[in-house]
């Protein structure tokens, strides 16, 4: 108990006293609402025990392949309940968009949310963390995939419609190091802490959008100037469409409908080299009419358009 007790001290001097999170958490979400309008800040208080919180974050990826922060907030534990009514909330929040995909690890009690708050939509599984978990049952193969790991691992399995191919949640590895050591502070602190560095983050991208030139994001340019290096047989059935040959494999490539054999064309958003090959064999070049609006700059200026309201500090919120 004196080890403990010092601990918490410790933690108080550094941080403040968590139980200060209680007694301001309403003057907090009043607070944000009213310099936000539009944000949704939900609050189902139980007493969480010191230290023991659960940090939940929804991540996602801008077109210049940058972590976008969704939504986050404190849970009581890792389990169906606390998650469903965080993924509640995040429904409040984005709705159901079109092509919408929720990409997961093996979190405790997070399947079953998922199910039961987003029925429909394609819900993807980490492949570092299932290769983990096979490492430590391996029996058969496939008998141990079906039975153990139901969710879409696979790129061949992807739908066309979301132009993301990533197979991992390396972007939450991402956010925890973006975050650092402000998630040992208190709840209230940590909540604050995070919407400061989103509105200093949103900021410094509108600002680094401004020295950009051209219809295209930079990742995108550097990745269509590397995929044009390589010498490819292209036979030509008419202007949108035709084979393409390399070292002795051969794919079909239709300009018109961004469609290419390998689906890679259609799963990421992005020309692969073999659609590249055809392209500039075809016609002199223009990238941005076969490449997905996601990666243009245009569509950048609009993620980041938001400006994230000033708040005062914690006491000079109007108390309720």
């Amino acid at each position: 108990m004196r080890v403990f007790r010092g601990r918490e001290q410790a933690y108080t001097d550094m941080y403040g006293k968590w139980d200060d999170s209680y007694v301001h958490i309403y003057d907090f979400k009043q607070e944000l609402e009213k310099r936000n309008p539009g944000s949704v800040v939900e609050i189902d208080l139980q007493r969480v025990e010191k230290f023991n919180g659960v940090l939940a974050v929804v991540t996602s990826i801008d077109g210049n392949n940058g972590m976008f922060p969704v939504a986050y907030g404190v849970l009581e534990a890792e389990n169906t309940k606390s998650w469903t009514w965080f993924l509640t909330s995040l429904k409040k929040a984005i709705g159901t968009p079109n092509g919408l995909v929720i990409s997961s690890g093996m979190q405790k009690g997070l399947e079953l949310a998922i199910t039961q708050v987003y029925p429909n939509i394609e819900h993807r599984e980490c492949i570092r963390h299932l290769c983990s978990n096979f490492k430590k049952h391996f029996r058969d193969a496939i008998s141990y995939l079906n039975e153990n790991h139901k969710k879409i691992w696979s790129r061949s399995k992807f739908d066309t419609l979301v132009k993301c191919d990533y197979i991992t949640n390396n972007i939450s590895e991402t956010f925890n190091s973006w975050v650092g050591d402000i998630r040992y502070k208190p709840m209230l602190d940590l909540l604050d802490a995070i919407r400061e560095k989103l509105m200093e983050r949103f900021d410094k991208k509108r600002s680094k959008v401004q020295k950009w030139k051209g219809p295209l994001v930079p990742k995108a340019k550097k990745y269509l100037k590397t995929i044009t290096k390589g010498e490819f047989q292209v036979c030509r059935s008419s202007d949108n469409k035709a084979e393409v040959k390399y070292k002795g494999n051969r794919w079909d490539v239709i300009l018109d409908e961004k469609k290419y054999s390998c689906r890679k064309w259609q799963v990421t958003g992005l020309p692969c080299v073999h659609t590249a090959a055809f392209i500039a064999f075809t016609r002199e070049p223009s990238w941005d009419k076969y490449v997905d609006t996601y990666f243009t700059v245009d569509k950048f200026k609009e993620a980041y358009a938001l400006e994230i309201g000033l708040m005062p500090g914690k006491y000079q919120w109007v108390y309720i």
